[in-house]
């Protein structure tokens, strides 16, 4: 065999790997744009969960407000004692215990977006709440502040704003409740 008889095979081989070369490389292309519109569905269905769970959210917070009127109301008619709101508001904590905790300590080890002195208020607001102690409306305002903080940083679907929201709404409700008239 001359140098000429091989040059057609080292050609076809060449060809033969640029060919190979060339699949590899449309395929690595192809798979990136499907690999990325996959993506964007499921980037796109992400979005549209955080919209619905940020809707339930918030009606959750008006179903609970709505509760703690009625609660508030019950209570100044007569029908429920100072025990009973107690125990509706220690029930409520200690359902979402677990999540307010971890929101609480989170913020604590973090310190951001809360200052220190506004984790421990929050952190005091639990603790009272937890013991099911009566409210002010000027603490009820400031927990909801420091939750609109944390709503504003960490967006409303994240579960510990949902609970602190909540325990807000519920509060609200009951102090309204029990200032309407009778």
């Amino acid at each position: 065999m001359t140098a000429n008889d091989l040059f057609p095979w080292v050609i076809g081989l060449y060809a033969f790997a640029g060919t190979v070369l060339l699949a590899i490389i449309g395929g690595l292309i192809g798979g990136r744009f499907w690999l990325a519109s996959r993506l964007n569905r499921i980037d796109a269905s992400i979005r549209g969960l955080e919209q619905s769970v940020a809707t339930v959210g918030a009606s959750l917070d008006t179903q609970i407000q709505l509760t703690g009127i009625l609660v508030g109301a019950m209570r100044r008619q007569g029908v429920l004692n100072d025990a009973d709101l107690s125990q509706i508001e220690h029930l409520y904590i200690q359902t979402h215990a677990r999540t307010v905790r971890a929101a609480v300590d989170t913020e604590r080890r973090t310190q951001n977006p809360l200052s220190a002195p506004e984790v421990d208020r929050l952190d005091h607001f639990v603790i009272k709440a937890e013991r099911g102690e009566q409210f002010r409306l000027e603490e009820i305002q400031e927990l909801q502040e420091l939750t609109a903080k944390l709503k504003k940083e960490k967006g409303p679907t994240d579960p510990g704003v949902i609970a602190l929201s909540g325990l807000g709404a519920l509060l609200l409700g009951m102090w309204q409740g029990l200032q309407q008239k009778k």
